[in-house]
């Protein structure tokens, strides 16, 4: 829903599926258009990504279900695609997600939702390829339980060599 005022939102939050539950207001970033970025990362990078922008009908309203016009896949500045990875980065994480976001009239990206999984945008059939490439990069990157285990049981085995070397050269030094 879209309030203009403090009253328009407390009478909103007074109807029956409002009140008394949680919620979050943001910020009404005035588009014709949102658009959505699906990206797979591994430890925070960035290893495949599509963007679709999607036109809202009517013009200026929010994405709602049945208000979206139509999907059309587009090539994101290296710019934005930097901005997402921020979020995403200092996290180290794997797997798929999605961005939803507009862009404001200035450039700047306001982003309105993060979604850790494939976003509905891949899931109509004239997406299949990106669906495709999407799960193919998935199943490259994914980490295993053996190669989590292989990666500890080297780290183990560093740390008990670097402690066999410290006690020997302990015992060295007292002998």
């Amino acid at each position: 829903e879209i309030v203009h005022n403090q009253a328009e939102l407390k009478s909103l939050l007074n109807q029956p599926m409002w009140a008394g539950h949680d919620y979050i207001v943001q910020e009404y970033v005035a588009s014709d258009s949102d658009f959505v970025t699906h990206m797979v990362c591994r430890n925070g990078k960035t290893k495949w990504h599509c963007t679709y922008q999607l036109f809202i009908n009517p013009p200026g309203g929010i994405q709602q279900p049945g208000n979206t016009v139509l999907r059309s896949p587009i090539i994101i500045s290296e710019d934005v695609l930097e901005r997402l990875n921020r979020f995403l980065l200092p996290l180290k994480y794997n797997g798929p997600v999605n961005f939803d976001y507009k862009i404001d009239h200035t450039g700047a990206v306001k982003v309105m939702e993060i979604n850790p999984r494939l976003g509905g945008s891949l899931m109509v059939p004239e997406n299949i390829d990106d669906l495709e490439a999407a799960l193919r990069c998935i199943i490259k990157n994914a980490v295993t339980p053996a190669a989590r285990l292989r990666n500890i049981a080297r780290r183990l085995r560093r740390k008990a060599g670097s402690l066999k070397r410290r006690v020997l050269a302990g015992l060295a030094k007292n002998n």
